[in-house]
């Protein structure tokens, strides 16, 4: 598996946006929910290694990896043995009238989660409940649940009854412990604002509890807007917490001696600070990159 933890906003676009916002992010097309590419994630790990195409032309390990396209001049292409699924949203932070923010999620988010985990062999992946009407599942600990209203949470314009959950708890340690490993006072606050939704609210909290900035372009003469240089971009907002699965198939290098533990081991074991997506010169796309072992 790995984990994605975004540090500042990412904006992993999809393109020109053909309603109000003009640079909207990726999402799914049946859920909505945004997610960033795998390709984007193979891309952005083999820069960080300095594995650009030169690079990966003759047999090393980096071709054997991440691969190289044909150029009509050597023996042919390969694809590369390292494969990531898209990294899909697990928890998605909403601003609360209590406890200044929720990580989000849902009760489906986590199944689909589930199903990856068991697909990498992770241990002791907890249960997922079927989904309790209108009400939102809280750990023991929560922070959000306060004021003349006990048992109220108040995420954005929504309110929603609270219930101390099991599974809520279990899953608020099992996720902690691969998104902030070793980190006691940032396992502590996961837990605290952890909060699964019912289905229909995270939905829409997923389509539109992210960040619309708007841009502009200045001109130097007139310090006004140049032309009609003003648009809106969309933000996966910072501390969105997704996961994906990463695969290292058999080597398409012939001759090497390369073997897969060599390539996981080489690119695959550190917890590295990397950039995502566009606009990294405003700031956007500052991650946190973590892998956690599983099945051979």
């Amino acid at each position: 598996m790995y984990w994605l933890h975004a540090l500042s906003g990412v904006h992993v676009g999809a393109g020109a946006g053909v309603g109000l916002v003009d640079l909207p992010i990726i999402r799914e097309k049946v859920t909505e929910w945004p997610y960033i590419p795998g390709t984007s994630v193979k891309g952005v790990l083999a820069a960080f290694h300095n594995a650009d195409e030169d690079q990966r032309r003759p047999k090393t390990l980096a071709r054997a990896a991440f691969g190289v396209a044909d150029n009509d001049k050597e023996e042919g292409n390969n694809s590369g043995a390292l494969i990531f699924t898209d990294a899909r949203l697990v928890c998605l932070p909403i601003a609360s009238f209590f406890g200044t923010f929720a990580w989000t999620t849902s009760w489906l988010a986590l199944r689909r989660l589930a199903r990856d985990l068991q697909a990498a062999g992770l241990p002791q992946i907890p249960s997922v409940p079927a989904e309790s009407g209108d009400t939102a599942a809280v750990t023991k600990d929560c922070a959000l649940a306060e004021g003349p209203l006990n048992r109220q949470v108040y995420l954005g314009d929504f309110d929603f009854a609270t219930q101390v959950s099991e599974p809520a708890e279990k899953w608020a340690q099992f996720l902690a412990q691969y998104f902030f490993p070793g980190d006691e006072a940032w396992i502590r606050e996961f837990k605290r604002r952890f909060i699964i939704l019912p289905e229909q609210q995270f939905t829409h909290f997923a389509r539109y509890g992210c960040e619309v900035v708007p841009r502009i372009k200045i001109s130097p003469g007139t310090r006004t807007v140049t032309g009609t240089a003003l648009w809106l971009e969309e933000t996966l907002p910072a501390e969105s917490l997704l996961a994906g699965v990463v695969i290292c198939e058999r080597l398409f290098v012939p001759g090497t001696q390369f073997t897969v533990e060599n390539v996981v081991s080489t690119y695959c074991k550190k917890d590295e600070l990397m950039q995502f997506g566009g606009k990294a010169t405003t700031g956007r796309g500052r991650v946190q990159l973590r892998f956690s072992g599983g099945k051979a």
